[in-house]
């Protein structure tokens, strides 16, 4: 019975009416190992009894808020497909931004930083734009880097060390540092969906109570360990672009501040640029 289920009739098992089709698609196209293009083109395929029961049970866990993602273990950034699980965070399409803006601006750096690479989204489409720069990725967390190292097997350029912030940072001098930080605030800027805190790992959404509590560390460290720098950028939330500008004014006097929006309009950047 469960064999004669077409690819088709699954998109539209009316218990299923509450995920988006592309969603499901994205399921089946896991599941068929077809690219979601060519499922089009298969759509009166019969699924296989296992393949029926595996699609079931990964619609029930996107039903229950589990992350596509995760579910799927793949994600988009930048235009190349990347391994996720529950060791990082998903790479968020905002922080595109921020690798377009270096790409354009900074393609003849010699050494970037990437803190708090997670699945090394950042430092991989760098890496893979700018094969002539040297990447250095960070993390605190010895199962993020495990999965970093994983996307990035084919960029010699890439270069991992697990550190908190920059303590075992050694080198002092780079062209662009890139930080995209946990910044979700206990607090006042809590506003995030349950799912996210549910499924995605808490110590790369959280920090402190306003969310700048690593921010601030960073910005001591970058100060007290004379680090030199063209430019510095940070992710943020738009309400925290404030705060941060003060922040980065009083430990870094002489550079100039610039935000930068996201593609919805959202002051999701801080530029710090050196004037030297």
């Amino acid at each position: 019975m469960q064999s004669s289920t077409t690819i088709r009739e699954a998109l539209f098992i009316k218990s299923l009416s509450l995920i988006p089709k592309h969603e499901k698609i994205e399921l089946l196209s896991y599941l068929t190992q077809l690219e979601s293009k060519q499922l089009y083109f298969h759509l009166e395929d019969k699924l296989t009894e296992t393949l029926h029961k595996q699609y079931l049970q990964l619609a029930g866990k996107l039903l229950a808020g589990e992350p596509l993602q995760y579910l799927t273990n793949r994600a988009y950034f930048y235009g190349l497909n990347f391994y996720v699980d529950a060791r990082a965070l998903i790479p968020r399409p905002e922080t595109e931004v921020m690798v377009d803006y270096v790409i354009k601006n900074h393609a003849d750096s010699k050494h970037i930083l990437d803190l708090g690479t997670g699945s090394a989204a950042i430092a991989v489409a760098l890496a893979h734009n700018l094969p002539g720069t040297a990447i250095t990725a960070v993390d605190i967390c010895p199962q993020a880097l495990e999965l970093a190292k994983k996307n990035a097997q084919a960029y010699k350029n890439i270069s991992f060390l697990q550190s908190d912030l920059l303590t075992k940072v050694s080198n002092t001098q780079f062209d662009v540092i890139c930080a995209n930080l946990p910044y979700i605030g206990t607090h006042k800027f809590s506003g995030v969906h349950s799912n996210v805190s549910k499924f995605e790992p808490k110590k790369a959404l959280f920090a402190g109570e306003d969310g700048l509590d690593l921010y601030r560390r960073l910005f001591v460290q970058i100060h007290n360990k004379g680090i030199q720098f063209k430019e510095l950028i940070i992710e943020l939330a738009d309400r925290q672009y404030s705060t941060a500008y003060k922040l980065a004014h009083s430990l870094f006097p002489n550079c100039q501040l610039q935000a930068m929006n996201d593609l919805n309009g959202t002051k999701r950047f801080l530029k710090i640029k050196s004037q030297s």
